[in-house]
């Protein structure tokens, strides 16, 4: 999880999770800030989709770069989260769990969406 621009730290956690044969994602926070700068940077030719875009693009760029293609990325911010891949994260982490974590992981979830209310039902008729 970094909430800046990639770093060598971000580069060496996943070289070392990626030598172990582990399952992980990368999970880059605040796009909302970043959003936020670009546009106070650029007003005139701003243009929110775009500025995702390329955080996106530049992440995937640094991991593949760094060894690690295929890893799954998500862009989310903390005060939108129905904004960007929050919602993909947290179907990510229920579906990446094992079974007793995932239980209790979908039980803690915030009832956010008509998808997590049909996970936490499907959790209780078990």
């Amino acid at each position: 999880m970094s909430a800046t621009r990639f770093t060598e730290i971000d580069t060496w956690l996943a070289k070392e999770i990626h030598k172990r044969n582990k399952k992980y994602f990368f999970v880059r926070t605040k796009i909302g800030d970043d959003i936020t700068s670009n546009r106070k940077s650029h007003p005139k030719t701003h243009n929110d989709e775009a500025v995702v875009k390329a955080i996106r693009k530049s992440t995937k760029q640094h991991l593949k770069e760094d060894g690690c293609e295929n890893v799954p990325v998500f862009l989310i911010d903390n005060y939108e989260p129905k904004k960007f891949d929050f919602e993909q994260l947290e179907y990510r982490l229920v579906a990446d769990f094992p079974k007793l974590k995932k239980s209790a992981l979908v039980l803690s979830l915030q009832a956010t969406s008509e998808k997590i209310i049909r996970l936490k039902m499907a959790e209780l008729r078990c």
